[in-house]
C-alpha cells in the first residue's frame, strides 16, 4: 500500500486524467457521441484552423505526464514533480474541455483538478494551475471560443460566472490551505513539544532502567552476600549451641560435685566437732590428773615425814616409785607421741581437699593416745592409792622415815609437770582444731560462693541457650526473606531491562 502514497498516487491520478482526456477525444472524434445534443445547443463541428491547436492540447498533458514520470524514476520526492503533475493535471482538464467540443460540462474538470491539486499543499500551485484555466478563458473567448464554449457567439457574461467560480473555488481552496497549513504548523509544534517531552520521558525511563538494573543488581548482591552470612551466622550459632550444651551439662556436673563436696566438707566439719570435744575431754581428764598428780605430791610430801629411816619399807616403796616412773616414760613417750601427731596434724591441716581425711586419721591417733594417757592416770591412781595404802603400814612403823621418801615425792612432782605438758600440748591440739574448724569454715563459704556462682553460669548459660535458639529461628526466618528479596530483584531486574528494551524501541521507532 506504501506505493500508492505521495507523489506516486498524483502520478496515477494523472495517468487517470489523461486516459479520460484521451477517451473524450475518441469520442467526440469517432463515434459521433453527443451529436444530437450539439446540433440542438447549435455548436457546430470544430473549424479546420483549429485543428492544430486541438492537437497541441492533446499532446500537452501527455507529454507533462512523461516529464512527471521521468521526475519520479529519478527520484519520487524530485522537488519538480509537483509542478509538472499540476501542469499535467491542468492541461488535461483543458484538454477534456476542448476534445469535448466546449461543453460545459466538462468545465467541472476544473473543480476536479483543483481539489487534486490540492493534495501537495501548495498555494503557488494552486494560484498556477488558477492562472492558467484563467488565461484559457480569456484568451479563448476571444481567440479560439469554439475550444472554450463549443461556439463562437457564447455570452460574456456566462464566461464571467465561471471565472468568479473558478476563483472563489481557488480562493477557498487556498484558504483552505492556509488553513491546513496552519493546523500543520501548530500539530507540527504540539508534536515537537510531545516528541520532547517523549524524549525526556523516553531518557527519563531509560535513567530509571539503568538504576533499576543497578538497585536490582546491588539487591541480588546485597541478598548474596546476606544470605551467605546468615549460613556462616547460622553456622555459629549451631556451633555455640553445641558449646554452650556443653558448657551447660559441664556445670551441672559441676554443681553436683560441688554439693558432694559440700556434704563430704559438712561431714568433715561435724567429725572435727568430734574430735574437738574428745580433744577437750582429754584436756579435762588431764588436768584432772594434775589435780591429783599435785595431791599425791602433797600427800608424798606427808608420807616423807612419816617414813624416813625405814630401810624395808622404803625398798618396797622404792619398787612401787620405779613402777611410776614406767609410767612416767610411758607418759612421757605419749607426749612425745602427741606432739609428733599435734605436727602431722598441722602439716596435714595446711592442706586443702581430700587431705583433710589424714587429718582425721592424725586426729583420731590423738585421741587413742589421750585415751591411753587416761587410763596410765588411771593407773597411776591405781598405783598411788596403793602406795597410800602401803604409807599408812609404813606410817606405823616409819614415823621417823620422811627422809627416804623424798624421791618419791621428786617423781610425783615431775608426774604433775608431765601432765602439765600433756595439757600444754593437748592445748595445742585444741588450738589447731580451732584453726582447722575455721579454715573448713571458710572451705564452706568458699564452696558456698562457688556454688553461687556456678548457680549463675548455670542460669546465663540456659538464657544463652534460648538466646541462641532465638537468634537461630531469626537467621532461618532472614535466610528466607533474603531468598525472597532475591527472587524480587531477579523479578526487578527482569522488569527493567523490559523497560530499557521499550525505550530502545521507542527511540528506534520516534520520529527523527
Amino acid at each position: 500500500m506504501n506505493k500508492f502514497k505521495g507523489n506516486y498516487l498524483m502520478l496515477m491520478f494523472s495517468a487517470g486524467t489523461v486516459l479520460m482526456g484521451i477517451f473524450i477525444h475518441f469520442l467526440h472524434r469517432y463515434t459521433g457521441f453527443l451529436q444530437d445534443y450539439l446540433m440542438m445547443r447549435g455548436i457546430a463541428e470544430l473549424p479546420s484552423h483549429l485543428a492544430f491547436s486541438l492537437v497541441l492540447l492533446f499532446m500537452l498533458p501527455i507529454l507533462f505526464f512523461l516529464i512527471a514520470t521521468v521526475f519520479y524514476k529519478k527520484n519520487r520526492n524530485h522537488p519538480l514533480l509537483p509542478w509538472s503533475i499540476t501542469l499535467c493535471l491542468t492541461f488535461s482538464s483543458i484538454s477534456m474541455i476542448a476534445g469535448g467540443n466546449g461543453l460545459v460540462e466538462y468545465h467541472f474538470s476544473i473543480f476536479m483538478v483543483i481539489a487534486l491539486i490540492a493534495f501537495f499543499d501548495s498555494i503557488q500551485l494552486v494560484l498556477l494551475s488558477t492562472m492558467i484555466f484563467a488565461l484559457q478563458h480569456l484568451a479563448g473567448y476571444f481567440l479560439f471560443p469554439e475550444l472554450l464554449c463549443g461556439t463562437s457567439n457564447y455570452a460574456f457574461s456566462l464566461l464571467l460566472v465561471h471565472a468568479v467560480f473558478l476563483i472563489l473555488t481557488s480562493g477557498a481552496t487556498i484558504v483552505l490551505l492556509l488553513h491546513k497549513k496552519s493546523m500543520k504548523r501548530n500539530l507540527w509544534e504540539q508534536n515537537r513539544k510531545i516528541e520532547q517531552k517523549t524524549t525526556e520521558l523516553l531518557t527519563a525511563l531509560d535513567i530509571m532502567s539503568q538504576e533499576m538494573l543497578l538497585v536490582s543488581s546491588e539487591i541480588k548482591g546485597t541478598s548474596q552476600e546476606t544470605n551467605s552470612a546468615s549460613a556462616q551466622i547460622n553456622a555459629n550459632i549451631q556451633d555455640m549451641s553445641v558449646k554452650t550444651e556443653r558448657n551447660l551439662d559441664l556445670t551441672e556436673s559441676n554443681m553436683l560435685k560441688l554439693k558432694s563436696m559440700e556434704e563430704q566438707v559438712l561431714n568433715l566439719t561435724k567429725r572435727t566437732h568430734e574430735v574437738a570435744e574428745n580433744s577437750n575431754s582429754t584436756s579435762t581428764h588431764v588436768d584432772t590428773g594434775q589435780q591429783l598428780m599435785k595431791k599425791l605430791h602433797i600427800q608424798l610430801k606427808l608420807v616423807t615425814e612419816h617414813v624416813s629411816g625405814l630401810a624395808g619399807t622404803i625398798h618396797r616403796f622404792k619398787q612401787r616409785i620405779q613402777e611410776i616412773e614406767q609410767f612416767t616414760i610411758m607418759i612421757n613417750r605419749i607426749s612425745d607421741q602427741t606432739n609428733l601427731l599435734a605436727l602431722n596434724a598441722s602439716i596435714e591441716a595446711a592442706r586443702a581437699g581430700d587431705a583433710g581425711k589424714g587429718f582425721a586419721v592424725v586426729a583420731e591417733e590423738v585421741r587413742n593416745l589421750a585415751n591411753q594417757s587416761d587410763l596410765s592416770a588411771q593407773e597411776i591412781v591405781r598405783v598411788v592409792s596403793k602406795i597410800q595404802d602401803e604409807t599408812e603400814l609404813i606410817q606405823k612403823q616409819v614415823e621417823h622415815s620422811i627422809m627416804d621418801v623424798e624421791p618419791g615425792a621428786k617423781i610425783a612432782h615431775e608426774s604433775q609437770l608431765v601432765f602439765g605438758s600433756i595439757y600444754s600440748s593437748n592445748e595445742g591440739v585444741n588450738q589447731l582444731l580451732r584453726l582447722y574448724e575455721s579454715s573448713i569454715n571458710q572451705l564452706t563459704e568458699t564452696n558456698r560462693n562457688i556454688h553461687e556462682v556456678f548457680g549463675s553460669i548455670l542460669h546465663d548459660s540456659q538464657e544463652s541457650r534460648a538466646a541462641n535458639q532465638q537468634i537461630a529461628t531469626s537467621t532461618s526466618e532472614q535466610a528466607f526473606l533474603m531468598v525472597s528479596l532475591m527472587k524480587q530483584s531477579l523479578h526487578l531486574e527482569g522488569q527493567a531491562k523490559q523497560v530499557a528494551e521499550l525505550v530502545v524501541n521507542l527511540n528506534q521507532k520516534a520520529p527523527s
